[in-house]
């Protein structure tokens, strides 16, 4: 670990409290791997900010089960989708 760095969960944040204030509610936002992990992570906090979110994954059962969680918090639409299809992946965005 680089001694510059601050230790694991003592790393300053300007977000970690409340919303953002970007002033981006109304707005859609497109995620990439959206079903878990960091993905996840964006789709919450975008939600968090008022906007409307599509996402996407490759696991279908993933981004149904993310769906089903996340739809109480926003407008929310998943996909199963390979990011790495270009075609596919430039349907699901159009």
């Amino acid at each position: 670990m680089n001694p510059s760095w601050p230790e694991p969960g003592n790393a300053p944040s300007t977000c970690s409290e409340g919303t953002l204030d970007h002033e981006l509610g109304g707005k859609h936002a497109l995620v990439t791997g959206g079903s878990r992990g960091v993905g996840r992570a964006v789709v919450d906090r975008l939600l968090a900010e008022g906007m409307t979110v599509s996402f996407c994954a490759r696991d279908r059962a993933g981004v149904e089960r993310a769906v089903e969680e996340l739809a109480p918090e926003g407008p929310v639409f998943g996909d199963s989708v390979d990011v790495s299809d270009h075609a596919a992946l430039t349907e699901w965005a159009a």
